[in-house]
């Protein structure tokens, strides 16, 4: 019998939102052995991330296309509108 919880940690999770909620959380997930998808709007937050063996995409769309599972941490209603429905937005 395969373990639920070991099948999980194989699975990429995309992470879109790096600032100072979701960078904790983003790096509490590497730290569990989850393949991290990530991007942020700022360059330097996605650095960070990819020294620590994320990939880092350049859009939300890029996101969506790796992973089937994605966590936004957002500051704003207007930025998740962005991300979710832009032109480079998750639904894309």
């Amino acid at each position: 019998m395969v373990c639920s919880r070991a099948m999980a940690s194989k699975t990429p999770v995309g992470f879109i939102g790096l600032g100072n909620m979701g960078n904790p959380m983003a790096k509490n997930l590497i730290k569990h052995g989850y393949p991290v998808i990530a991007y942020d709007v700022f360059p330097e937050a996605c650095k960070e991330f990819q020294d620590l063996g994320a990939q880092v995409t350049d859009s939300p769309a890029d996101v969506a296309e790796r992973a089937d599972r994605i966590i936004t941490m957002l500051p704003s209603s207007s930025n998740s509108i962005e991300v979710y429905t832009g032109a480079n937005g998750i639904l894309k």
